[in-house]
């Protein structure tokens, strides 16, 4: 998300969604005293805004929500209920999704959802940062002024303009295109500077959105990603992702620290400026 402000008072919105499931994601377990004041209502309002202003994950049902506030940069990820009604839900400190452990991170467990929290995030951190999120989104347009509703930035009925310095302030940020087939001419409309953007396809298929003066170094690095990763597993002689799921975790971080220092090498490769 784009420039940091101070929080501002606003109007209090009041969101009915968020507000009937809040019960189902109250936690069954008394929490660690670092968490103790976490309950059902904000992992409800958290889920609900990143159905709603997060972006397409890497998976297509999943949401990412970038939170941003004091200089400090918060995910969330989260997805619609899994074929067991459970939704997942995981707070991270990286763009990155992380494996979690029990050395790095809460699992809360609740009626309705699993929830991962890492032991450095406060309670607050992320109800501030929802707060900062809601005043930008209301700005733009985001939210029904008579009821409160959050609207979706891939809802075909969404009126309001996405500020690309909110979802374009990290370097090389890339957004997945929306899964709802909305023509790109028609979704880079959405946002208050169109023409600062570019539509780009990575190696693995997908069809991302970036900033336009960014987007030879993002389709560069994303061939050396793709390069290094088919030599090593030629090298470890792995053909299939499943052969990567079979790998024990030490295995696995040994992959993983490989390719990064491959491709960290042949990023000092490329030119400069």
């Amino acid at each position: 998300m784009g420039f940091i402000r101070p929080l501002q008072p606003f109007r209090k919105i009041v969101i009915p969604a968020y507000s009937l499931i809040a019960p189902l994601f109250d936690p069954v377990e008394r929490l660690p005293f670092p968490i103790a004041d976490l309950n059902g209502r904000l992992l409800a309002d958290v889920l609900d805004a990143t159905l709603t202003y997060g972006v397409v994950g890497e998976e297509f049902d999943d949401r990412v929500l970038h939170l941003q506030y004091d200089n400090r940069h918060l995910f969330v990820r989260a997805s619609h209920p899994d074929e067991l009604g459970i939704t997942h839900i995981q707070v991270e400190t990286s763009i990155k999704k992380m494996r979690v452990t029990n050395a790095t991170h809460y699992h809360i467990v609740c009626p309705n959802g699993s929830v991962f929290w890492p032991h450095t995030v406060k309670v607050s951190d992320i109800r501030d940062g929802l707060h900062d999120a809601d005043a930008r989104m209301s700005d733009s347009g985001f939210i029904d002024v008579d009821t409160g509703v959050r609207t979706s930035i891939y809802s075909p009925y969404a009126k309001g303009k996405i500020k690309v310095a909110d979802y374009f302030s990290l370097p090389e940020t890339t957004l997945r295109y929306p899964p709802n087939g909305l023509p790109t001419e028609v979704f880079l409309k959405r946002f208050d500077e169109p023409d600062a953007l570019a539509r780009i396809c990575l190696k693995d298929g997908s069809v991302r959105i970036c900033l336009s003066e960014e987007a030879d170094l993002i389709q560069q690095k994303d061939e050396i990603r793709w390069r290094v990763r088919n030599s090593l597993r030629r090298k470890h002689g792995i053909s299939t992702d499943a052969e990567i799921e079979r790998l024990t975790e030490a295995q696995r971080l040994a992959f993983e620290r490989e390719m990064y220092v491959e491709t960290q090498r042949e990023f000092a490769r490329l030119p400069r400026g």
